[in-house]
């Protein structure tokens, strides 16, 4: 899908994003990237603020590059994708009726479907959006950077709760995956 898009993708995040909604904003940037290096620029959004401590310092130390989510940056984009939220309107301002290409989750909303003609991967059985992003990593056979690495790793730990919540066997294997691949 995304080796045939020309032009930009905006990865937009929910609203005051946390570890996992940024570092699967990341492996998709990365899955873009890889898979279309020279006809596809990648922006990465977000609503909101990334006010709590823990996630200022995620980005900071990662030096993960976002962008407040403009309706002018919007417009500029070619293609849109949802990482962590299961569709315009679900814990964002994207208004009803927006042509979203992509939508990742782990989380399911009635009152939010994705849109017809859209990619979606939403599986409410995983602990975290990253584990699924970590799994498209693999199954690509692409190359994990060391940032992308630890900011999923961080992101499947920050949703588990260090693996004490709602986590999956996937969940674990994708962890332990990545951990060697990690700062």
């Amino acid at each position: 899908l995304l080796a045939g898009y020309e032009g930009t993708l905006g990865i937009i995040t929910h609203k005051n994003p946390d570890p996992d909604a940024i570092a699967s904003a990341m492996a998709l940037s990365a899955i873009a990237k890889h898979a279309s290096p020279k006809k596809l620029a990648v922006r990465i959004f977000y609503e909101g603020n990334i006010g709590h401590q823990e996630n200022r310092t995620f980005v900071n130390l990662l030096d993960i590059k976002m962008e407040h989510l403009t309706p002018e940056a919007l417009t500029k984009c070619n293609y849109l994708a949802l990482v962590d939220t299961p569709g315009p309107g679900a814990n964002n301002d994207i208004p009803q009726g927006t042509k979203i290409a992509i939508i990742i989750d782990h989380h399911r909303d009635a009152k939010h479907p994705p849109p017809a003609g859209t990619f979606a991967d939403i599986r409410p059985g995983v602990g975290a959006t990253a584990s699924i992003l970590t799994q498209y990593l693999q199954e690509l056979d692409i190359p994990v950077e060391k940032q992308v690495a630890t900011a999923l790793l961080y992101g499947i730990r920050a949703d588990t709760k260090d693996f004490k919540r709602n986590t999956t066997p996937q969940d674990l294997n994708y962890a332990g995956f990545l951990l060697p691949l990690t700062d």
